[in-house]
């Protein structure tokens, strides 16, 4: 466990974001404290910097990082939406 939260801290994603080609949709939960909502906005700058097509959803819910399962209907139309936008290429 120490080694991999030690790997988790180290890894840095966004070294890699100008690999993206597949458009992103990028959900945190406003009280996730992995990956808190804080971050979203520099997230989100520097996948428009290397030309990424992201949108950002944030769940309003008190289950953090968890909060996707449980809370998909706060996001599930915007996903549905998203996915809807696939076939348009």
């Amino acid at each position: 466990m120490i080694a991999l939260r030690k790997a988790s801290v180290k890894f840095d994603a966004e070294r890699d974001f100008a690999k993206i080609r597949a458009r992103v949709l990028y959900v945190l939960s406003r009280t996730d404290k992995l990956f808190p909502p804080s971050i979203a906005a520099g997230v989100m700058d520097t996948l428009a910097q290397v030309g990424a097509d992201a949108q950002y959803v944030e769940i309003d819910s008190e289950l953090g990082h968890l909060a996707s399962g449980p809370e998909w209907a706060q996001w599930g139309p915007r996903l549905a939406e998203f996915l809807g936008t696939l076939d348009q290429e």
